[in-house]
């Protein structure tokens, strides 16, 4: 219990730094032509809704090829 709160910091931040490296690579690449990565907040906030299962479907059907990369590689890190 005594080292819960570093351990717990610790994995947050071990969280939040892939989500963010992915954010502002999705505002770089879609941030001009997609409005959920208009900001690097609204990029945030995609990115942490498809962690979570659930994937923005004009996203998807608009830019397949890149999605799937993308999408593929992010999974790829959080799994192993």
């Amino acid at each position: 219990l005594k080292n819960s709160f570093k351990k717990s910091t610790y994995y947050l931040f071990l969280f939040f730094v892939p989500l963010l490296a992915y954010s502002l690579c999705g505002y770089y690449a879609f941030g001009s032509r997609v409005e959920q990565f208009h900001t690097v907040s609204k990029a945030m906030e995609t990115i942490l809704i498809m962690a979570f299962g659930t994937f923005q479907d004009d996203v998807l059907a608009r830019y397949r090829t890149f999605i799937t990369i993308f999408v593929f590689v992010f999974f790829s890190k959080f799994e192993g």
